[in-house]
């Protein structure tokens, strides 16, 4: 674990981003304190992975375990293109290395979708998407790319989420699993290890059999329980792993620990999870968004662990203590992502 952490402000953060670092500041340390744990309790790893850090750069090499042994590698769809980098690092030093060969791309098109999009272009990033109609900017995504990696493949973009399209419609357009893929492959080709793309076997089939590391895609899902269910199919069909294959999960940080516990909640068995550390310069978020995203998970955690949807586990370590913190800090987080929305709104005109 790397040292004790404030929420990671620097040098060109936003004004907002500051604001909120201000506003925990002047607040108590206890506060900063218990922003910081829900934050880590979120990010979830298996004790297993608990140490794996992706090196600093691509040509850096890496002392990493080897003996982590799991029949596959999924990697969640989100809207962190920090997520699919740091998992073709854990798959390179770490999977791979203990004999882990497959690796599934799962994610359709949801509320996800348009900042990835965003990120790609602040990251300088649509090169690796081959011929589009033109490079794209932030809020104006391409109307079609090709995906290199699936051959040349031209898919078109879908411009308004409806996370009640028919699958087979879902498909004919770019995903976040087609875009994971292309970061993927790069990252893991730049890491010195070749993969090869193994299709999208819920709507071909299995095609080729291919020896070597393999990635394939599922593309039909719009939230986290169809994730995990069409993930275990796309397994079942490629003959991993029994009824409850060993996997390893890798989600963004503040999705990971709901992640982990649909997958426990769908299979009867904890997966092997490990992500990013969530903190700014990991995942190139500001603390604002950060925190955001976890009192939204806080919030869902317990209510989709009820009952009435039965959708997660309920973690027995759940720390409803660090709830009034985030409470409190509610108001300023909405005025901080309020100001983010404007500079971000006024950068692009």
């Amino acid at each position: 674990m790397p040292s004790r952490r404030s929420l990671v402000i620097g040098v060109g953060l936003t004004a907002a981003a500051a604001l909120i670092y201000s506003v925990l500041k002047a607040a108590s340390k206890r506060l900063m304190d218990d922003c910081i744990q829900v934050l880590d309790w979120l990010a979830w790893r298996h004790e297993r992975l608990s140490a794996y850090e992706p090196p600093s750069s691509p040509q850096e090499a890496q002392q990493a375990p080897s003996d982590v042994k799991v029949d596959a590698l999924v990697v969640h769809g989100c809207s962190m293109v920090a997520v699919p980098l740091g998992a073709a690092d854990l798959f390179v030093d770490v999977l791979h290395p203990a004999g882990c060969h497959d690796v599934v791309l799962t994610g359709g098109v949801g509320r996800e979708t348009p900042p990835l999009w965003d990120e790609l272009a602040k990251r300088n990033m649509t090169a690796l998407f081959g011929w589009c109609t033109a490079p794209w900017q932030c809020g104006s995504p391409p109307d079609s790319v090709t995906l290199l990696s699936q051959g040349g493949l031209r898919k078109d973009v879908l411009k308004t989420v409806d996370l009640e399209m028919d699958a087979a419609a879902l498909r004919r357009f770019c995903t976040e699993a087609d875009i994971f893929l292309e970061l993927f492959v790069a990252r893991c080709r730049e890491r010195g290890l070749p993969v090869s793309f193994g299709g999208n076997p819920n709507a071909d089939g299995c095609g080729i059999k291919l020896t070597g590391p393999r990635v394939f895609l599922e593309t039909a899902s719009t939230h986290t329980g169809t994730n995990v269910e069409f993930s275990r199919l796309t397994l079942a069909k490629l003959g991993l792993g029994g009824v409850a294959p060993t996997v390893a999960v890798v989600q963004q940080p503040a999705l990971q620990r709901r992640t982990c516990l649909t997958w426990e909640k769908q299979t009867g068995v904890q997966p092997i999870g490990w992500t990013v550390r969530p903190t700014e310069s990991s995942v190139g978020r500001s603390a604002a968004e950060l925190l955001n995203y976890a009192l939204g998970e806080m919030r869902r955690i317990p209510a989709y662990a009820a009952a009435d949807k039965d959708f997660c586990v309920m973690p027995h370590d759940f720390p409803h203590h660090l709830m009034p913190s985030l409470i409190a800090y509610e108001p300023a987080l909405t005025a901080a992502l309020e100001l983010e929305k404007k500079a971000k709104a006024a950068g692009r005109r």
